[in-house]
């Protein structure tokens, strides 16, 4: 992971559209196998600011054939992060048209049986009801801008913390 600084941009409901407008899209391309999207991560959580990138939790009956989806993807402009992705878990990115390094868009596609995707949808709705610890978040992020390995050991710290909280 690259030690470059972080960019954060203050909330838009610009994000709520592109949102939409995604989902749509990827209903089209994974076709009967596409049950649910949701908007995830910090773009999606109003009170705090977030990476200029939208997060999008895509929910589908099976996890069966989706690699065949790939050239799908690929033409909608979606390439499959190898390092993040596992079997129970593809991950897709668009990027930035000039600058490779600027994830616009990333897809977390999970099974409807696979338990893990709730965390996800879990800890963004919390953070979106709860003020204080959505501005501890933030502040936590606003700290470590300027080192992404930290930046992120300290979210995923965080985020982990947070849930086993909220499922005591």
């Amino acid at each position: 992971m690259a030690n470059k600084k972080i960019e954060l941009v203050p909330y838009d409901e610009f994000w709520k559209k592109v949102f939409a407008k995604e989902s749509e899209n990827l209903a089209k391309l994974l076709k009967a196998n596409f049950i649910e999207a949701f908007h995830i991560g910090a773009s999606a959580i109003e009170k705090i600011q977030s990476r200029p990138t939208l997060d999008i939790l895509v929910v589908v009956h099976t996890m069966d054939g989706i690699l065949a989806f790939k050239d799908e993807f690929l033409r909608a402009g979606f390439f499959l992060d190898d390092q993040s992705s596992s079997l129970e878990h593809f991950v897709f990115n668009r990027y930035g048209k000039d600058d490779k390094s600027v994830t616009l868009t990333r897809v977390h596609i999970f099974e409807k049986t696979n338990n893990e995707l709730h965390n996800y949808i879990d800890f963004t709705e919390y953070l979106s009801a709860e003020d204080e610890v959505a501005q501890e978040y933030q502040k936590l992020r606003e700290g470590l801008l300027d080192n992404e390995l930290k930046y992120q050991q300290a979210k995923d710290f965080f985020i982990e913390t947070t849930l086993k909280n909220l499922n005591k």
